[in-house]
């Protein structure tokens, strides 16, 4: 008996133990139920439809369905790859082609080095990364487009001696952050390719060209590193490897021996790589192209550069320089301490800040700026060199033909902008695309030197692409036209608001950013101002320049919304530390092209904490403003209502504006548990809200397509597409409205409803970690080619979230980072793209950055989420905070609520413990259901109103994961009970035959 006891002892263990870990799997399955539900394909609620069978409540359709009306998945693929190629082979860039060593001829016997060939980077790391287990590989799309590739060569890199099984290739995280990962190149050394004879002895069969693939990758959670880099020249992750360069001189020895003919160059990165030791090995290298990250689907497109079948017309997006620490912007790169952090207690995000000293100065804003005041004479440029600093301007990109342009003209139109018209001609032999490129110059005026006003040599105010133009007499007219609010400037410290100055202004259609400089330095010679023509790098041609003039200064048509008509003053006073109160006597000199030398940064900006900083770190504060809001609805509105079942369903106002009375009895019905669990959590997802019969979203990474894990809608997968910087490299905005049609067709066919992104963060420098996710160094081409995903993307129904808003233009220590840019910066370089975004493009969400603008938490700052966003722009979405643990910012839950944060992107939250202390302060009444009102908006928009009729009924069913979890939960429950039982049953008999035998 007593080993029967044992026996059953340990059984009670086993399944009280068992029934414990159910309950703890079941809690945490239950807060990621929306990630749940979109791996495994269920759903929480039940949409019941009770008398609309007639109803057509497919609202947002897929134009790939088969002849019984399902979804044709497969069709949808090899589209998505059709469109996925375009746009490689319309966003690869010519750097150089040496004797037109490109194209190469049909049949091609082709030999491709370094491991990266084999390995390519489809894509960046972390929340970004895609599904590219099924990409095309470079060989495979090689021999597609008719190329004989040398198989010996690849399966060396594949697995043999040089591939990644014996310790070589590139770091890449895939799924994961950067965050633990030393980034290694361990490209594989000459030596072990010569002692391979029977390999060498291929390259004779194969030598028409020999084709280097240089890879780069980044990634979520760690900036890629300009020094203290394991295996890299000078310790710079994007300069040569010695080993790479150890190859490449082999390959140059092969070369000049006669056994290739050619060798090619192909820059596989979305990070602008240092071109110094590149450019060393032109004539060399007989060809150079950047291919970016092509994704799951775009190496067909590259192989279609190469033979010929396309043309290149893609332009850099970036700046390609000899030396990429020239950036003023690289000094302040990486985060640092307070200088007196250790005076302070400080969390783990209290403990960094980062200077923007650069100020609108970054990319080419910086280097045409300060060359073309070495021409001019002024400035105090010093002993600068453009050409010591920049291998290829912004918007470069060279073709297989060429081009002429003509008929230039300028015509202001009757809603006051300028109609830039333009005739393009291909001259040459070969059929292409060409893209024309509108830069604005603005006076840089005494007023401006006087009160830190900074102005750009020139900026991109618009840019179009033609058709492909037949050889030889092929021609497109193109009109591009200029809004007159880009004129404007904002004046941080004087009128405090855009104004448009005094002066002339020019515009010109150019081939890139430093041919426009060269255009309006020659209109200028031309105009009776002096210029150091011996200074100028390459020549301009003035016939292409439209000189405007305004002669007053206007400061009152620019300081309201174009949106909105709502007054525009400075909201961000406390980011700027010259015009922050809290930080006592700190002082920062921003860079000025009225003293470049004098201004320019040369080590890192630190600063201090002072009390009055360290207050405000810990969100110790109640935001008057809100409050006001707050009191404003009170005055017309008596106390919050909830749960008053009148009727009216989400679905009832779809087609109705924000502001039509009918939300207020929508809102009228919502329970207050609704309303705390949608503004709680946002996981991924947005929650359901039965009591208005709202069902749940599902919003997956990410800004490159539908993410790693829900990408298997079909047997190949959801489509990885293109770098952000590649379709941006297009310049071609009906392109990137066609992907985003399809990246929201790939949404429909997954089953889920949103994306987290695209990314709008800018390329402040080379090395930021998720440049693959964000566009260009260019504010306006970054807005633009979102605005198109958008607008593509939206039509299918997906809800865009557009991120990260704002200054997450790095990813180190990312979290809480304290990051300090004047207003005109912050305005003009980092909220432009986002304004262009939220009020031309429509995204219906966006996701808050980690990061603090000052000491404020984005996500706690009412000026930018509230006064800017709401009121400036006129956003009707939600808000969402990034990815947020419990630990990661103190006491932000009310506050952000507050600011116009409306939802945390945080599976453990609830309403319950998030906001249930604050259940009757009819403050927070007022900002939740504000907020409550801006997700179920964003909702209606979206393709999760599909099946939905006026008759339709929300219900919360158990999933089927659910259901086993619970059943196995009462198994062990009922099991370790009835052990219990019995264990006691054998005991209580125990001691009564015991007692018997005493007795």
């Amino acid at each position: 008996m007593k080993a029967n006891k044992l026996v059953i002892k340990i059984f009670i263990n086993i399944f009280v133990l068992l029934f414990l870990l159910i309950t703890a799997v079941s809690s945490v399955a239950n807060a990621y139920i929306a990630s749940l539900n979109a791996f495994f394909g269920t759903t929480s609620e039940k949409a019941v439809n009770v008398d609309d069978e007639d109803f057509d409540s497919e609202y947002f359709k897929s134009s790939f369905v088969t002849a019984d009306g399902e979804y044709a998945d497969d069709s949808l693929f090899d589209y998505d790859s059709r469109v996925a190629t375009q746009i490689m082979s319309e966003s690869t860039v010519l750097l150089w082609n040496e004797n037109k060593a490109l194209p190469l001829n049909e049949g091609s016997a082709v030999s491709m080095f370094g491991n990266s060939s084999v390995n390519m980077v489809y894509t960046g790391s972390g929340s970004g990364s895609i599904n590219v287990s099924k990409a095309v590989n470079m060989k495979d799309a090689l021999t597609d487009n008719g190329f004989k590739v040398n198989n010996d060569l690849w399966n060396f890199y594949k697995d043999g001696e040089g591939s990644k099984k014996a310790g070589y290739g590139i770091t890449q995280a895939g799924g994961g952050d950067m965050s633990g990962y030393v980034m290694n190149v361990k490209e594989v050394p000459s030596s072990v390719i010569k002692r391979n004879s029977s390999l060498v002895a291929t390259f004779a069969n194969y030598g028409d060209a020999a084709i280097f693939m240089f890879g780069r990758s980044g990634g979520e959670g760690k900036d890629i590193l300009s020094k203290n880099n394991p295996d890299t020249i000078d310790s710079n992750y994007l300069q040569f490897s010695k080993e790479e360069i150890d190859v490449l001189d082999y390959m140059i020895e092969l070369k000049k021996a006669g056994v290739f003919k050619k060798i090619v160059f192909l820059i596989n990165s979305a990070n602008a790589v240092q071109m110094d030791k590149i450019c060393a090995y032109k004539g060399d290298i007989d060809a150079c192209l950047w291919v970016g990250q092509p994704g799951a689907g775009g190496t067909p497109g590259i192989a279609k550069i190469l033979c010929g079948k396309a043309n290149p017309s893609g332009r850099l997006v970036d700046t390609y320089c000899l030396n990429n620490l020239t950036s003023p912007a690289m000094v302040n790169m990486y985060s640092q301490q307070w200088t007196n952090a250790s005076s302070y207690e400080l969390g783990g995000t209290q403990k960094t800040s980062m200077v923007y000293q650069e100020g609108i100065y970054v990319g080419y804003k910086y280097y045409e700026t300060r060359y073309e005041d070495v021409v001019l004479g002024r400035g105090n440029t010093a002993d600068y060199k453009y050409t010591d600093d920049v291998a290829y301007p912004f918007g470069y990109g060279l073709s297989y033909s060429e081009y002429e342009t003509s008929d230039f003209a300028v015509e202001k139109n009757k809603d006051g902008n300028y109609d830039v018209t333009v005739t393009v001609t291909n001259v040459g032999g070969t059929a292409g695309r060409h893209v024309a490129q509108v830069y604005l110059q603005k006076p840089y005026t005494d007023y401006d030197r006087e009160n830190g006003v900074e102005k750009s040599a020139v900026e991109l105010v618009g840019y179009a692409k033609t058709g492909v133009l037949a050889a030889n007499g092929g021609k497109e007219t193109l009109t591009i036209t200029v809004d007159h609010n880009d004129f404007k400037s904002y004046d941080s410290n004087g009128y405090k608001t855009y104004i448009r100055e005094a002066g002339d202004y020019y515009l010109t259609v150019a081939e890139d950013a430093h041919n426009a400089v060269n255009n309006i330095l020659e209109a200028k010679s031309q105009g009776g101002i002096t210029i150091d023509k011996n200074a100028m790098v390459g020549s301009g041609n003035k016939n292409f320049v439209e000189k405007i003039n305004f002669d007053t200064l206007d400061k009152e048509t620019y300081s309201v919304s174009q949106y909105t008509g709502v007054k525009i003053t400075n909201q961000f006073d406390f980011a700027d530390v010259n015009r922050n109160s809290e930080v006592g006597e700190q002082k920062i000199t921003y860079l000025t092209r009225n003293d470049w030398k004098g201004t320019f940064p040369k080590e890192y900006q630190k600063l201090s904490l002072t009390d009055e900083m360290f207050a405000h770190l810990a969100y110790k504060r109640d935001l008057s403003e809100a409050k006001a809001d707050a009191d404003e609805y009170y005055k017309t509105h008596d106390a919050i209502k909830y749960d008053q079942k009148n009727g009216t369903k989400l679905i009832n106002l779809r087609g109705k504006d924000y502001d039509d009375p009918e939300w207020d009895k929508l809102l009228d019905n919502m329970t207050w548990e609704d309303q705390a669990l949608l503004c709680a959590r946002a996981y991924h997802a947005t929650e359901s809200a039965t009591s208005i019969d709202m069902p749940s979203t599902v919003i997956e990474n990410g800004p490159l397509g539908v993410s790693v894990t829900f990408s298997t809608f079909s047997s190949r997968g959801a489509m990885g597409w293109p770098s952000a910087c590649n379709r941006a490299a297009t310049f071609n905005v009906k392109l990137n409205e066609l992907m985003g049609k399809m990246f929201g067709e790939d949404l429909l066919h997954t089953d889920v409803n949103g994306c987290l992104g695209y990314g709008l963060n800018m390329h402040r420098t080379p090395y930021g970690a998720r440049n693959f996710e964000y566009y260009a160094e260019d504010s306006f081409l970054s807005g633009e080619t979102c605005k198109y995903e958008t607008l593509g993307a939206q039509s299918k129904g997906a809800i865009i979230q557009v991120k990260h808003f704002v200054a997450n233009d790095f990813d180190t220590v990312r979290n809480g980072t304290s990051t300090w840019m004047n207003e005109q910066t912050m305005r003009e370089i980092y909220l432009s793209p986002f304004e262009t975004e939220f009020c031309e493009g429509k995204a219906l969400s966006t996701m808050v950055s980690t990061a603090r603008i000052g000491n404020e938490w984005a996500g706690g700052s009412y000026n930018l989420l509230t006064t800017v966003l709401r009121g400036e722009w006129g956003f009707k979405g939600y808000t969402s905070s990034d990815y947020t643990a419990l630990t990661r910012y103190d006491n932000n839950s009310y506050i952000g609520i507050q600011a116009g944060c409306d939802t945390y992107d945080a599976p453990q939250f609830n309403g319950e413990n998030q906001y249930g202390a604050y259940k009757n302060d009819k403050y927070f009444q007022y900002y939740l259901r504000t907020s409550a009102k801006r997700i179920a908006w964003a909702v209606l928009q979206s393709n999760a109103m599909n099946g939905f009729t006026p008759s339709t009924t929300t219900v919360k069913v158990l999933t089927w994961w659910q259901t086993a979890l619970l059943s196995v939960q009462i198994a062990a429950l009922v099991i370790s009970l009835a052990l219990v039982g019995i264990f006691v049953y054998i005991t209580i008999k125990e001691k009564k035959l015991s007692g018997g035998n005493r007795a």
